[in-house]
């Protein structure tokens, strides 16, 4: 794409015709009274010319004689052709007759091979060349010097004239003028348009090294390197990529008519194509930091390319060319040259295409210049004084090609950019300490429990933090606070310490506050409020050295598609500054079992096998402190355990702590000493798993579906209905059944349309004004066995309470404090619950699990209302889990029930 597609351009534009202004003019049409009376011209003059004569005329020399020249001397008031060595008495046999409304002489080139034939000068007498801004008055139309000047028949018509039409296609000098003028533009117009696509290349890269679901850089700043050097080892490759196609562009300036042969403009032309990548990058970088989505950004600096640099060329191109009074001291032409062309030019592709387009016309004398006369906008070479101007003036001269008024000010514009761009880039991009207070823009939103309801272990730590018992510890936080612009709260006041040599279980659902604290950690987030210390080190203050004791495995594998799993962990041991890198790279394929695929590109691993590479990076160098965002997502059973078997060594060496996240509870309790629930940014509890257990896990869980194919006797006594299933119940139906069995609640529920069930009914009113027959009397019976079993459960279990209800199931807590033991209560399920239609039921021990859940279910995103879900929230002081559908000890009954 960088490389490609402005070569493509390039080629094409080498190859492509010029544009002939003379196919498009009325006065250079074949036909017109001009070419009519060139014609006749033409004709008269072959006419008069007989034998050798005529042969010069057409280019073809006599056998005695090889060469035709031009004669200067008149005959008759014109001028005349002969052969060298021919010995004429008179000019008789050359005469030519004009026209009284001819005032020039038609010239019919005595030059060979201009005109081949006498069919050429009689039916296609005007073969319009192009000419370029090479030729100039003193070079090429010189009729002194015809053996060198295939254009020298043009000075034989006064003032250039027409119809003086040669057949090698003589202009108009304005036309000439016209012409090159289009084809310099048209070509630096492609050439802007093939370079558009190298910024739009080079910005796709950091936009997905930036991507939080890859976040290569965050990995690579938090690993050492500096902003500076990042940004730097971009710079370099994307330079190192744009050589090729600079090369080819210089290379293929000599077959562009305007550079054919001049030296000078080929370096300046290479000047601006150098100036011009070394301003794009930067601001290619500089957009890049707005965007996420590597295609939004490269798409959008596709536009932005096109827009300032071809669109605004175009416009300011037709408001010189296309000139008209705007006012009484201005016309279109001075707005654009005087005032926008300097707005303009702030622009790297205006730079580019102004600066080519000035070089290729300096030789015309600069005529879409400046027309204001001050210090910046003078030059060595006037326009009164340009050789294409002035053919006889021996003074005459070509403005250079560095000079401000050609490439020179788009050179300056474009030096000063670079220097600016990339300043602009590092300081973007820094690192800025957070003040000791606050950063957030608002007040700080405080919404921490009341004291009563805050766990005492939480206390306890936050007290221990408080008093300095903690400041050895490897990871401190104290009353860590961070608020967002939004209000937005992801931590309130979390102090926490973790000494060397403990793995700290971290848990929490998404959005608790996890990975917020990890980027605390890093640096890459400043906390609103309180203080942050990583192995002693402060980490507002002393980032870049408290970096170089982190290990860092992301939640998102922050790896290079392109490079292999041995070079991604290379790349990675060299920014860590590792002294035996090999050796380093070994340790870690040998480690998480990842020789068989040294070789293959990173993108190509499975999930799990990604994962082992991104713990493999934070494991790098022995730091003292990891950060484990989720690292076994993904891997199968035995590769986690091979992960965990490298942590536990790393934990007996007792110089390394570690953060832990995950949504493994085995994997919390196989490596952590001590875990900690966050939610909605609060650490709820804390504690070894056991600890957690026997606080919050006093009791047992109960899981009860009941069947739905029995229909309780109450059912068919007062639903109501006529059994049809394509018959439906009214509103004023429903309210009847309801009052008549002495169930009005069962009503109410219908009307708020919330409760466990009473949404369904609602919905089918509001939006079908009736309820299906065979819906309303499934509701009625799932309420009739409800009720049934609630009152079973309210006889023999008097202490259970109920968490959580969604249609026929229904879930239970019972406290240890009933007195029931699994046996118990398998025999009360088994032989009591006899009247009760119970399908499956499941009994379980409270797990890690539960006890996360129940506390996960206060966050804030959890409160929200699920149709048909009837939840009891319980707080911290008297949680009881919540359990899952997956249970490492449960037993499970099934009952089959007899249809009614």
């Amino acid at each position: 794409f960088m490389i490609g597609i402005p070569i493509a351009f390039l080629v094409i534009l080498a190859f492509l015709p010029s544009i002939n202004v003379a196919s498009y003019l009325p006065w250079y049409k074949k036909g017109s009274a001009a070419d009519l009376a060139n014609f006749e011209t033409c004709r008269a003059v072959v006419g008069n010319s007989t034998g050798d004569v005529r042969g010069c005329i057409f280019g073809i020399p006599p056998p005695s004689q090889r060469t035709c020249v031009s004669l200067g001397a008149p005959c008759q008031g014109g001028f005349g052709v002969r052969c060298p060595d021919e010995s004429l008495s008179s000019c008789s046999d050359v005469q030519v007759e004009f026209g009284s409304a001819n005032t020039s002489y038609p010239f019919c080139s005595s030059v060979p091979g201009f005109m081949a034939s006498k069919s050429a000068c009689i039916h296609d007498w005007f073969s319009h060349c192009s000419v370029s801004g090479a030729c100039n008055a003193t070079a090429c139309c010189d009729a002194t010097d015809a053996a060198v000047s295939p254009f020298a028949p043009c000075s034989a018509c006064e003032a250039n004239r027409w119809p003086c039409f040669q057949g090698s296609g003589c202009l108009r000098k304005a036309d000439a003028k016209l012409q090159g003028v289009i084809n310099t533009f048209l070509a630096a117009l492609v050439i802007v348009i093939g370079f558009a696509f190298v910024p739009a290349s080079v910005v796709v890269f950091p936009v997905k090294e930036r991507h939080p679901h890859q976040n290569a850089k965050y990995q690579q700043v938090a690993c050492g390197t500096s902003v500076l050097a990042y940004w730097m080892s971009l710079w370099t490759h994307d330079v190192l990529g744009t050589l090729v196609p600079v090369a080819v562009a210089v290379g293929l300036l000599p077959l562009y008519s305007s550079y054919r042969g001049d030296v000078e403009s080929m370096v300046a032309a290479l000047a601006l194509f150098v100036v011009h990548v070394m301003t794009v990058l930067p601001a290619a970088y500089l957009i890049s930091m707005r965007f996420t989505n590597h295609s939004a950004a490269q798409t959008s600096v596709l536009v932005v390319g096109l827009v300032t640099g071809a669109l605004v060329s175009i416009f300011s191109f037709l408001c010189r060319l296309v000139d008209f009074q705007l006012v009484h001291t201005l016309t279109l032409s001075q707005l654009d040259t005087n005032y926008l062309r300097w707005v303009y030019l702030v622009f790297p592709g205006y730079q580019l295409s102004d600066g080519l387009f000035q070089i290729g016309m300096r030789k015309y004398g600069n005529p879409y210049g400046s027309s204001s006369t001050n210090w910046f906008t003078a030059t060595s070479c006037p326009a009164s004084k340009s050789c294409w101007t002035s053919t006889k003036d021996p003074t005459c001269c070509v403005a250079q090609a560095f000079e401000f008024h050609v490439a020179g000010r788009s050179l300056i514009y474009g030096l000063v950019e670079i220097v600016l761009l990339s300043a602009w880039v590092l300081y973007a991009d820094r690192h800025k300490p957070p003040p000791p207070s606050s950063s957030s823009s608002g007040p700080l939103v405080v919404a921490a429990d009341p004291p009563h309801l805050v766990d005492g272990d939480v206390v306890a730590e936050a007290a221990r933090v408080a008093r300095g018992a903690a400041a050895s510890d490897a990871i401190l936080l104290r009353k860590v606070h961070k608020q967002y612009d939004d209000n937005k709260v992801a931590l309130q006041s979390l102090s926490l310490g973790i000494p060397k040599g403990e793995c700290f279980g971290y848990l929490g659902i998404n959005g608790a506050g996890k990975s917020t604290t990890m980027q605390i950690l890093n640096g890459f987030l400043a906390p609103s409020s309180g203080a942050v210390t990583v192995a002693g080190l402060d980490v507002r203050t002393q980032l870049r050295a408290a970096r170089r004791h982190i290990g860092y495995c992301p939640q998102f594998d922050a790896l290079h598609d392109t490079l292999t799993v041995a070079e991604e962990l290379e790349l990675y041991a060299r920014l860590k500054g590792m002294a035996d890198v090999r050796l380093a790279v070994e340790d870690k394929l040998r480690q998480f079992e990842l020789e068989p695929f040294r070789s293959t590109l990173t993108r190509g691993l499975s999930g799990g096998n990604k994962r082992k590479v991104s713990t493999a990076i934070a494991l790098l160098g022995n730091p003292a402190v990891l950060l484990l965002d989720e690292p076994s997502t993904g891997m199968d059973p035995a590769a986690r355990r091979r992960m965990w078997d490298v942590l536990v060594d790393v934990l007996a060496t007792k110089s390394c702590s570690i953060l832990l996240t995950t949504h493994s509870m085995e994997e919390c309790q196989a490596l952590c000493s001590r875990i900690g629930i966050l939610v909605s940014g609060q650490l709820k509890c804390l504690g070894s798993a056991q600890h957690l257990k026997h606080k919050f896990g006093r009791g047992f869980t109960l899981d009860i579906r009941l069947g739905t194919t029995t229909t309780p006797s109450t059912t068919a006594a007062y639903v109501g209905t006529d059994g049809g299933v394509s018959s439906k119940v009214t509103a004023a139906d429903m309210e009847r059944t309801c009052m008549d069995a002495g169930m009005y609640e069962r009503w109410d529920k219908i009307v708020r349309g919330t409760g466990d069930s009473g949404w369904v009914l609602r919905h089918y009113l509001d939006n079908e004004g009736g309820v299906p027959s065979d819906v309303w009397r499934h509701w009625w019976m799932l309420e009739d066995m409800g009720a049934d079993l609630e009152a079973f459960v309210t006889q023999e279990l008097p202490l259970a309470s109920l968490v959580e209800h969604h249609a026929e199931h229904f879930r239970y807590h019972v406290p240890k404090s009933s007195g029931h033991t699994l046996t118990s209560l398998f025999s009360l399920m088994e032989e009591g619950a006899v009247g009760v239609p119970i399908e499956q039921y499941s009994l379980s021990d409270t797990t890690l699990e539960e006890i996360f859940n129940g506390m996960a279910a206060g966050q804030e995103e959890e409160r929200e209302a699920v149709h048909g879900v009837h939840r009891h929230l319980l707080n911290a002081s008297s949680i009881q889990a919540v359990t899952s559908y997956h249970r490492t000890s449960s037993m499970t009954r099934l009952r089959e029930s007899d249809r009614l």
